[in-house]
């Protein structure tokens, strides 16, 4: 019963009907979302909006191992023998030394005879006894392209034997690309926004993997390779920001597994296929740069953080 102030008074009981819960304070973006919709269509979309994010995740990961694949066998090339009507295997038998390790000859080393000589008796060299104690490094390589149909920039340039290194460096090259991206791209998408951060680091990666194509050296690689590097993990992690902080609570490790275990999943098994049938480093690194054409079309599938 109120008093002639309109206050209710002190002694009165309180209507059993009436709701006394208190409201829970909305400090926070997590107290709003449930009031607006947390697990909705606008969710399932977000949530397909991330597939092209996580494909650029995996052909970014991926696409490095196939750009620089090497055929298990290969010998050292002998020029004088390739005019010859010579299989593979019978300039390897004629001119490499034998090795008791798997591919049973020696990789780096070719032995040490001048074939020019040998040839200019006219003799067919295949009936010519041939012994050499000495064996010489080798200077350039053939390959055998059964299993892999196709010369990597790393079978082009000869990174085998003791350029071998260069495969892992570049490599690593690519990672410390990925180590200043993570801290120029969280700085950008903490002071400027996560949607100009994810669209610059994946424009960036988009022309340095298309570029990747024209490397004829290793340093041009490896300066492609790098900045390939920077958009590799932003790629997804921004976008996966944004998506979680839209969705319920409970429902985030469901982002997390889709955007893994089946959008990744999906990309990181295409992609050797796409290599195979490709069969061209080149063009294989203008495809693996189509998935990051998704930096072009951000700003109309993913909102702005709202924090």
């Amino acid at each position: 019963m109120k008093n002639s102030n309109g206050m209710k008074n002190p002694t009165d009981t309180v209507d059993p009907n009436e709701n006394t819960t208190p409201r829970p304070k909305l400090e926070t973006f997590d107290d709003v979302l449930p009031y607006v919709g947390d697990f909705g269509r606008y969710q399932w979309l977000l949530l397909l909006a991330l597939l092209p994010y996580s494909v650029a995740y995996a052909t970014l990961y991926f696409s490095q191992f196939f750009l620089t694949l090497v055929p298990q066998e290969h010998w050292c090339k002998i020029e004088e023998l390739i005019p010859l009507n010579l299989t593979r295997e019978e300039r390897v038998k004629i001119g490499v030394p034998k090795s008791q390790n798997y591919p049973y000859y020696d990789q780096c080393h070719r032995r040490d005879l001048d074939f020019s000589v040998i040839l200019s008796y006219g003799k067919d060299i295949r009936s010519v006894e041939l012994k050499a104690n000495k064996s010489v490094d080798c200077s350039h390589w053939e390959y055998n392209f059964t299993q892999i149909p196709y010369a990597s920039i790393a079978a082009e340039l000869d990174w085998v034997c003791d350029q071998e290194y260069l495969i892992s460096t570049a490599q690593s090259i690519f990672f410390c690309g990925s180590i200043v991206g993570g801290l120029l791209f969280g700085w950008i998408a903490d002071h400027r926004g996560r949607i100009p951060a994810l669209i610059l680091c994946n424009g960036i990666g988009f022309l340095a993997s298309a570029a990747t194509a024209s490397a004829n050296t290793f340093l041009s690689f490896a300066v492609c390779r790098f900045f390939t590097g920077l958009a590799f993990d932003n790629c997804i992690n921004i976008p996966l920001i944004i998506v979680l902080e839209y969705m319920a609570v409970n429902r985030r490790t469901l982002v997390v597994n889709v955007a893994f275990g089946i959008y990744f999943a999906v990309g990181s098994t295409v992609l050797p296929w796409i290599a195979y049938y490709v069969a061209n480093w080149k063009f294989f690194a203008y495809v693996s740069a189509i998935p990051m054409v998704s930096a072009f079309i951000t700003p109309w599938i993913l909102p702005e953080s709202a924090r």
